[in-house]
């Protein structure tokens, strides 16, 4: 999904925070950053520094080529998906009934799921 750049005629090429962050992530979990107040003209931004700060402790190689990035101080979970047809998506994990956190029972499922 290239697109132009400022104008300079060459074609810039998405990060991975605009690839996601412009996907079904902005649609589908736009509400899962409203109370860290992240709005949905920063996620793409916000999805790259996930990426840029997380800690060798907070990437998670998955099945299948994945990869999930975990931000614990926003409880966010972002997973990259290179055959996924926005990469894939980025959300923070909550019960649908109540509302609440359910970031460490998730991030410990992803790592019992890890390709070792």
């Amino acid at each position: 999904m290239p697109y132009l750049s400022d104008g300079s005629g060459e074609v810039a090429t998405p990060t991975l925070g605009e690839s996601i962050g412009k996907g079904h992530a902005q649609d589908d979990h736009e509400e899962d950053f409203a109370e860290i107040d992240v709005s949905r003209e920063d996620l793409p931004q916000f999805i790259d520094d996930v990426i840029k700060n997380a800690k060798a402790k907070d990437v998670i190689d998955l099945k299948r080529g994945r990869t999930a990035y975990i931000a614990p101080e926003t409880e966010t979970v972002m997973i990259h998906d290179p055959n996924h047809p926005d990469l894939d998506t980025v959300f923070r994990p909550r019960d649908r009934a109540t509302g609440e956190s359910t970031f460490t029972a998730y991030v410990e499922k992803l790592k019992r799921e890890s390709k070792k």
